[in-house]
């Protein structure tokens, strides 16, 4: 009758190992956190302890239930060497990896976020990402109104943010050098530095060009707004002309239409040279949106 093969409740078909020493051997891996010392120490091959890691993998995916994702993020990793990128999508309300792709293109992350039930992408509230345009692209296919969901992480808004703060900075310094004015020399890493780091001389010269109500003041403001994520006053200290004390004044900022503009008077967005410049705008309108998933959700950064 030739050769039959008998399913048996001890192991999986086409495994050499049990069940119960597969079980072990991933144990080993996630204490070791390297393939080549799970095998030393067990004792298999490379082949082999590959194969019960992708076992492990469809029992867990078998097991795995559908549940609603409402906020996700995206993003890519890079692995090897050269320009060797996967895609990976994460639950980040559970701080799990739900899905991964080749590649940090379009079609990668549509491959992605395919890998979802129909039920799970109704249910996405918020997907955190870079500026990645490829990503922003895949989620507006495959995600229902993807659009008013989009939440670009705030590593990336801030980076944006800062260049088109220099660049009104350049701009309206050179107005003012045409003009015989020079209060914006040297000044350029007063802007670029985080506030609460400023050393005891930037922050004099900071205080004497920020009260001059300059364009380029009033874009720092904003850019430092969005800083905290989520709207929030600034708060500048005050030193009352009696003392030693201070005094700590709430200003709430104005609104963006109020003083995004360049020396020119044009918007910050008109002279921006790429397009990855001039989005920063755009996606700190996505977070203003969005501050409720952003405080739920983690950054990717």
């Amino acid at each position: 009758h030739g050769v039959k093969q008998v399913r048996v409740p001890w192991a999986e078909k086409g495994s050499r190992f049990t069940i119960l020493f597969e079980r072990f051997a991933i144990q080993v891996l996630l204490a070791t956190q390297t393939v080549k010392g799970a095998m030393s120490i067990l004792g298999t091959k490379w082949d082999q302890t590959w194969s019960i890691i992708e076992r492990a993998v469809a029992r867990g995916k078998a097991r795995k239930e559908q549940q609603p994702m409402p906020r996700l993020g995206i993003d890519e990793k890079a692995f090897l060497k050269g320009q060797n990128y996967i895609t990976l999508l994460y639950d980040l309300d559970n701080s799990t990896v739900e899905a991964i792709s080749d590649g940090n293109d379009t079609e990668a992350g549509i491959a992605c976020l395919s890998q979802l039930s129909e039920d799970q992408l109704q249910s996405v509230e918020a997907i955190a990402m870079d500026m990645n345009a490829a990503y922003v692209k895949a989620a507006k296919q495959v995600i229902p109104l993807a659009e008013h969901k989009i939440v670009h992480d705030r590593f990336h808004v801030m980076q944006m943010a800062t260049k088109a703060v220099d660049k009104v900075r350049r701009g309206e310094h050179r107005a003012l050098i045409k003009e015989g004015d020079d209060r914006l020399s040297k000044t350029k890493y007063v802007w670029l530095t985080s506030h609460e780091n400023l050393s005891t001389k930037q922050q004099e010269v900071f205080d004497a060009t920020y009260d001059l109500q300059l364009q380029t003041g009033k874009a720092w403001a904003y850019k430092e707004c969005r800083n905290a994520v989520v709207p929030r006053s600034f708060r500048k200290i005050q030193s009352r002309s009696s003392g030693d004390t201070n005094e700590v004044v709430d200003i709430k900022p104005p609104p963006i239409a109020d003083f995004c503009y360049d020396a020119a008077g044009r918007p910050i967005t008109r002279v921006a040279t790429n397009r990855e410049e001039a989005r920063w705008i755009a996606a700190i309108r996505t977070l203003d949106s969005h501050d409720t998933a952003i405080r739920s959700g983690k950054s990717l950064n």
